[in-house]
């Protein structure tokens, strides 16, 4: 169960498998969070079955080019992709 009645205050309630018991997690978010809208829209596809705007396909390939950003700004040399 998703509660987006407060969304600075998200509760979810999962199901872990290893000890097949359901349990309650609360995150609290910041006001100024950047990510909101992200968060939102995640959170609304699974509510509703909504497809995502980006599969999770474009989403790997995303994070691969943000990681190789970091770690070539970090090692100041190129990296391939």
């Amino acid at each position: 169960m998703i509660d987006l009645a407060n969304i600075e205050t998200c509760s979810l309630q999962i199901y872990r498998a290893a000890t097949g018991r359901w349990e309650n997690e609360t995150f609290t978010r910041g006001r100024d969070d950047l990510l909101k809208a992200e968060d939102l829209a995640f959170l609304r596809c699974l509510t509703s079955r909504e497809k995502p705007a980006l599969s999770g396909r474009e989403g790997k390939k995303s994070l691969q080019i943000a990681l190789a950003a970091m770690s070539s700004s970090e090692q100041g040399m190129l990296i391939h992709l």
